[in-house]
């Protein structure tokens, strides 16, 4: 059986530390993608997956929210991400990511059938391993 790769990765975090540290991260350990960070949810994330919608973009294999931003957090993007055809939705893997993740949050999540898991920031080796066993499986032709 023949996997697929992953070819785009979107980080969506108001602080861009921690854009650049997942980046950095994701590039050290070799990661088949590049990862676009957006620090907007609503504006520039939800902007370029609707672009995505017209085909000017291809849909992310992978989706990093951040759960606890300020102005739009990661339940608003999940909200408002939720509400998009399942052709592009279908596409993408979403790890909801936070600094620490308490029970209140995983059960949150669990409302969500498009999240696959909450991880914590910053990201882990084996959280990298696991997203990307994740999606071999998910995509295995």
């Amino acid at each position: 059986m023949e996997q697929t790769t992953i070819v785009r990765v979107m980080v969506i975090d108001d602080d861009p530390v921690s854009n650049k540290i997942t980046k950095l991260l994701l590039r050290k350990h070799n990661w088949p993608a590049a990862a676009d960070a957006f620090e907007d949810g609503l504006v520039d994330a939800l902007g370029v997956l609707k672009e995505g919608m017209e085909g000017s973009n291809p849909a992310p294999e992978v989706i990093l929210p951040d759960m606890d931003m300020p102005v739009f957090s990661g339940w608003d993007f999940m909200n408002e991400y939720s509400t998009l055809p399942d052709s592009l939705t279908g596409q993408s893997l979403l790890y909801m990511v936070s600094s620490g993740i308490n029970p209140p949050d995983m059960k949150r999540a669990g409302n969500y059938p498009l999240i696959k898991a909450c991880i914590t920031k910053p990201l882990t080796p084996e959280a990298l391993e696991q997203i990307l066993a994740d999606h071999y499986a998910s995509t295995q032709v």
